[in-house]
């Protein structure tokens, strides 16, 4: 009789781990930095040198394609973890003097994931001087 009390007990607390969603947030999938041993302790599926790489940290343009694919899974059913994404990558592009090649990633990162009138920072990007960012901004 305690050996099946035991086994109820172990199997609801094992399923109930089973639906609980893990906290994601935008600063995470944009730059990380967590701790890591394998790819799948990242939620943008990246670990490089033991950390976590983020969109925007990301240097390989492969890296940056399965990180950008990564994100628009996770977001598929999480609208309110994209809209802080696409928010987030809005700032980095926006800040004046900022680095061409971080302001070019965020770009890419609101390319992967805008929908209509969310894509207006990256029309409004293209009248900047800088071309490697005109370029991100334009693809």
């Amino acid at each position: 009789m305690r050996f099946i009390l035991l086994f109820f007990m172990v199997f609801s607390v094992v399923s109930c781990k089973k639906d609980v969603k893990k906290q994601i947030n935008a600063e995470d999938l944009l730059i990380s930095g967590s701790k890591c041993v394998k790819n799948a302790d990242c939620d943008t599926g990246m670990c490089r040198f033991g950390m976590c790489a983020g969109m925007l940290v990301a240097t390989r343009p492969m890296d940056r394609l399965r990180i950008g694919l990564n994100i628009r899974k996770l977001c598929v059913s999480r609208p309110n973890l994209r809209r802080e994404v696409l928010n987030r990558a809005a700032d980095f592009l926006q800040v004046q003097g900022s680095d061409a090649i971080v302001q070019g990633r965020a770009a890419q990162t609101i390319g992967m994931l805008c929908k209509g009138r969310e894509c207006k920072p990256l029309t409004d990007c293209l009248a900047r001087e800088k071309d490697p960012l005109r370029f991100y901004c334009a693809t």
